[in-house]
């Protein structure tokens, strides 16, 4: 009941008015970066995926963003020294999954809600879909009549990676409680990352970062490829929670 209880609490803290700015200024900025692929040959589909995928803010939308809200939490309440008045009561494992979880929906849901805000917006100029353009398996739902099937698809999984970035801030924060750095050391992380393994690095695509955060691996399966997004974000967290427990706990003990 206390996981429960402390869940909740964190969960009505995470749904605040930053979340509704980072959802506007995500949907902002989505806008702006494809303000001159707008002609008569666009559409919602084609604008929603210029936006997003290879368009030199994935840095920003992506990496910084979704952990704004609530992600960076963590190392607000150590910083204040408020952070033991929670692991007391319900211990450090339990606070921690629950940083976890809440970030988690949290990240997911500043990027699903942009991306649902700029498809409304943009349906009222534009035809939702009208040509192939991208390897998506999203993509191929689209041809085959299922266009807002496979628009939701993607923007779930594209949503996951606001989630990733979310627990990653968290896991920052176990090991440097400082606000500012839980928020730039993922972008950081993540520029390294792509530069040390870019895309056409020799290993499975779904563990090079620009495929990971960026966009679809190219499965030919949409099922399998949303699948696997979901797998990889899930184990990351996981053992995120593991090796964040000992640090916070070593963190704690030490402070």
């Amino acid at each position: 009941m206390k996981g429960l209880h402390l869940f909740c609490t964190f969960l009505k803290h995470s749904l605040n008015k930053k979340l509704c700015f980072c959802v506007l200024l995500t949907t902002l900025i989505m806008s702006g970066t494809v303000s001159g692929l707008m002609n008569e040959d666009s559409s919602v589909w084609y604008l929603l995926d210029k936006s997003l995928v290879g368009s030199g803010v994935v840095s920003l939308l992506i990496c910084v963003v979704p952990i704004l809200p609530f992600a960076a939490s963590l190392a607000e309440e150590f910083e204040t020294n408020s952070i033991r008045s929670f692991t007391i009561r319900t211990g450090t494992g339990m606070y921690l999954l629950n940083k976890i979880i809440v970030s988690f929906l949290n990240g997911f849901i500043v990027m699903l809600l942009s991306q649902l805000l700029f498809i409304l917006i943009f349906m009222n100029f534009f035809p939702v879909f009208t040509q192939p353009h991208t390897y998506y398996a999203y993509e191929q739902l689209m041809m085959d009549g299922k266009v807002f099937q496979g628009m939701a698809l993607f923007t779930i999984h594209m949503s996951l990676s606001g989630s990733l970035m979310a627990v990653m801030a968290v896991f920052v924060s176990t090991i440097i409680p400082n606000r500012f750095a839980a928020i730039s050391v993922p972008v950081i992380l993540y520029f390294t990352l792509s530069r040390i393994f870019p895309a056409t690095a020799n290993m499975p695509k779904f563990m090079i970062p620009s495929y990971l955060v960026e966009c679809p691996v190219g499965m030919k399966d949409p099922m399998m490829e949303i699948m696997c997004k979901w797998m990889v974000v899930t184990v990351l967290a996981i053992l995120v929670f593991v090796f964040g427990y000992i640090a916070l706990r070593r963190r704690i003990s030490n402070a």
